[in-house]
């Protein structure tokens, strides 16, 4: 290595070079500038770190640092704070709107269902009326006596008749008398095949009656009754 290639490896600090130290062993005058700048190094190295940062504007720097960490917490608080009070704003009004245009819903009163279920006979005309009032077209029999009726008619799934898109209902009607129960359903010849009705097992107390009815002869009576016959649930006779 020559002097100049030596003073350029020791311009960029590449003291460690080996063929630099070996040259730096063989040149007087590159041994003396090698020296030279490690010493200024070591000046220059300790008066930087003797330098010391003045209290004041540190603590200021401190201030300050901290102060702009508080303003963007509670800048984002409020950001955090104006979304939470927009959403809890749509909340209330989309609650009012469903108050608003929701029915209200009635008050049921347990006098009036007793009174109606146990007390009140409806006659043919009102239990049609109600049956309307399910949805059926079927009507309800003019042959019996409605004073024996417990509770309104209503609407029943008759077994194998189900079906998964619309079950069909038959109107239903319990009266009973004593010991004596019956159950009547009414079914529209259109829809059923009632001549194929078996009647249910000997050992069951109900027996099968199928009666037509002069008033609606679109329609089939199925009663299930208790006992022999069911002449106590026929109406009245001039009634």
């Amino acid at each position: 290595m020559d002097c100049n290639t030596a003073r350029l490896y020791l311009q960029l600090g590449g003291t460690d070079a080996p063929e630099l130290e070996a040259h730096l062993g063989t040149c007087t005058s590159c041994h003396h500038l090698a020296q030279q700048m490690r010493r200024l190094d070591e000046h220059l190295g300790r008066a930087m770190r003797n330098v010391e940062v003045p209290r004041e504007p540190k603590q200021q720097l401190l201030y300050r640092l901290a102060a702009e960490d508080g303003d963007r917490q509670r800048r984002w608080m409020a950001y955090v704070l104006r979304g939470v009070s927009a959403a809890a704003a749509v909340l209330l009004l989309l609650w009012g709107v469903f108050a608003l245009y929701q029915p209200a819903r009635p008050v049921l009163s347990g006098d009036a269902i007793f009174v109606d279920f146990n007390l009140l006979r409806p006659d043919q005309d009102s239990a049609n009326a109600k049956l309307k009032q399910l949805g059926s077209s079927g009507r309800a029999p003019s042959f019996v006596n409605y004073a024996l009726l417990c509770g309104e008619p209503s609407l029943a799934i008759l077994p194998g008749t189900q079906d998964d898109r619309k079950p069909a209902r038959v109107p239903q009607f319990f009266f009973a008398l004593g010991d004596k129960r019956a159950i009547i359903y009414v079914v529209s010849r259109r829809d059923y095949r009632i001549e194929e009705v078996e009647n249910p097992d000997p050992a069951y107390p109900w027996q099968l009656q199928i009666e037509q009815d002069e008033e609606n002869p679109s329609y089939d009576y199925l009663i299930f009754h208790t006992g022999k016959d069911w002449n106590w649930l026929r109406a009245p006779v001039g009634r």
